[in-house]
């Protein structure tokens, strides 16, 4: 029962069930079985934004040989504890987990996990902008993916390269990839990855200035996730963005404070780096000097802190060099 009402989204009416099973005695559980719970709890608090929960029901199975003894579990655990590590901004251990996962699944032949880890991977790099490292893991997840039919990891596969053409302004090969994603999810019952895909759509509309289709993606995105912190987080940025490329600065900056203080419940460094930023871009389209200057320093402070939670130190030499910091220092002058 609870692995159906997971795969039809039902994630608050199956946290009740799924604790109450998790904290029945031990002797009716076997390891396996406590594994299995251990990794619904920990994809359950990620659907409501709680990732350090999730990640501490997966270290704990990692501490634990006698529930993750199986190499192939093991993988598994690993895996998912990378992408909650990622979206926490520990991009350090992500990287780590997601090579030791991909290690283990090269030793036992678990082909389709290893394809699934090198996209994952290849969005911390992207992540850290690290673009040729990038790039070559998810292409090489992607032509596996399309010789084995395998959608669902094309599919993925398909939106973080989306991601990577933006980033590069790219913008015919972004396009491309969203049509071919888009395709690809008309034969899929992936909500997640729809919501994705919407995400970079609408992230694709604005940067060619498209702006109504922009704000009709994100209106049907934000319908579609109600309930998803990290989507409804992300759709409060992106109506701020929108409202800034409208010249509807005090609407925009009332957006972009709402999604910042949302967010503080969440503490994902990211997200507040790239809202502190626009807060500060709004300002300076305003041409007020006193905000301009105070979200400017907040966006520096709040890019310093995901510096200090990278865990590592190439990573975050890098990043520090990068080219989105060297443009908001020189913005400050």
């Amino acid at each position: 029962m609870i692995r159906h009402q997971i795969s039809q989204h039902q994630y608050a009416a199956v946290l009740p069930r799924t604790i109450s099973l998790y904290r029945s005695p031990m002797t009716s559980l076997s390891p396996r079985l406590f594994t299995q719970l251990r990794l619904y709890l920990a994809e359950i608090y990620g659907y409501h934004g709680k990732w350090f929960l999730s990640r501490s029901h997966l270290k704990a199975l990692l501490n634990q040989p006698l529930f993750t003894g199986n190499l192939r579990t093991r993988a598994e655990v690993m895996t998912y504890l990378g992408v909650v590590e990622k979206e926490l901004g520990h991009y350090g251990s992500a990287l780590a987990s997601l090579q030791n996962a991909l290690e283990i699944c090269r030793s036992v032949n678990m082909t389709r996990l290893l394809y699934r880890t090198k996209i994952h991977l290849g969005h911390v790099y992207l992540l850290v902008y690290s673009f040729i490292q990038a790039r070559e893991h998810l292409l090489d997840a992607l032509n596996w993916a399309e010789e084995n039919s395998e959608d669902e990891t094309a599919v993925a596969a398909l939106l973080f390269l989306a991601s990577y053409g933006l980033q590069q302004n790219r913008l015919d090969s972004a396009e491309r990839y969203l049509e071919k994603a888009e395709a690809l999810l008309k034969l899929l019952d992936s909500p997640l990855d729809q919501l994705n895909f919407l995400y970079y759509k609408s992230v694709y509309y604005l940067k060619i200035g498209k702006l109504g289709k922009a704000e009709k993606t994100v209106q049907k995105w934000t319908q579609l996730s109600k309930g998803m912190i990290k989507f409804d987080n992300l759709s409060l940025w992106m109506r701020g963005k929108i409202l800034i490329e409208k010249n509807r600065l005090d609407e925009a900056k009332q957006k972009l404070l709402e999604a910042l203080q949302q967010n503080t419940h969440y503490r994902l460094p990211f997200l507040e780096f790239q809202i502190l930023r626009d807060l500060a871009d709004a300002s300076k389209r305003q041409n007020d000097e006193t905000d301009f200057q105070k979200y400017n320093q907040q966006a520096r402070q709040a890019f310093q802190q995901l510096l200090d939670n990278i865990g590592d130190e190439i990573l975050q030499r890098q990043m520090a060099e990068s080219r989105e910091y060297e443009d908001l220092v020189q913005q400050s002058g």
